[in-house]
């Protein structure tokens, strides 16, 4: 789905992740975040995140499952994400 990544985004070449917002009315919930591995498609893990490198396959995934997109534009986004 994502060539392999530069060393870190920026803002001329973003990463994206493709996420699912928790119900605003449950408190201390976390957002959850499309990933390749293990069994669910889904994982809390920032870690486990795939990253993508073209906002249109990041747009495909995200359509396809009803989720958002989050642009990560700096180096301290990709590291949050395990990059």
């Amino acid at each position: 789905m994502s060539k392999e990544l530069s060393s870190y985004p920026t803002r001329l070449q973003p990463w994206y992740v493709v996420y699912k917002d928790p119900d605003r009315e449950l408190l201390g919930s976390s957002p959850s975040y499309f990933s390749v591995e293990g069994h669910d498609i889904f994982t809390l893990k920032k870690k486990n995140a795939q990253c993508f490198t073209n906002i249109h396959s990041a747009a495909r995934v995200a359509a396809s499952e009803k989720a958002m997109i989050r642009a990560l534009v700096t180096k301290e986004e990709g590291e949050e994400f395990g990059q």
